[in-house]
């Protein structure tokens, strides 16, 4: 067992609350998102509604984008912390696992930016709904299988 200071084994313990307590509100926030709001306003074969279900329930589809972005925003924190929590016991693995960490932070964030875009993709140029199988639709469909258009 490893012998730290006081103020070091303070700062290892507080990041290591940190650590946890941010992981519990990212899987927290990504349940919400994913199951509550992603899940239930998309259906599975059926484009018109999909849409339709997006434009009618547009606050709460952002609210869960948002909640994404906020666990995103809490994976840097994460890193952070273990870095910190780790650093005693090796610091070149707690550097790379901290980088490792950013940067599925980053590809996070780059895969929800796609969905900024979902609710303008469902309203086309004019602002009003496309629905009945015009161009939105497509672009809607691509959105949701990861293609950038």
């Amino acid at each position: 067992m490893m012998n730290l200071s006081g103020t070091t084994e303070r700062t290892v313990r507080s990041a290591g609350m940190v650590a946890g307590l941010s992981l519990l509100l990212v899987a927290l926030l990504a349940l919400f998102a994913q199951f509550l709001v992603l899940e239930g306003l998309v259906s599975e074969g059926d484009a018109e509604k999909t849409v339709q279900d997006l434009l009618d329930s547009d606050s709460l589809f952002r609210f869960g984008v948002a909640s994404l972005v906020l666990a995103a925003a809490l994976d840097v924190v994460v890193a952070w912390a273990l870095l910190v929590f780790f650093r005693p016991v090796h610091e070149g693995l707690a550097t790379l696992a901290a980088y490792l960490r950013l940067a599925y932070a980053g590809v996070f964030l780059v895969a929800i930016s796609q969905l900024a875009g979902v609710l303008r993709a469902g309203r086309g140029s004019s602002g009003r709904p496309l629905v009945g199988g015009e161009r939105g639709l497509p672009r809607l469909a691509a959105v949701r299988r990861g293609v950038r258009c």
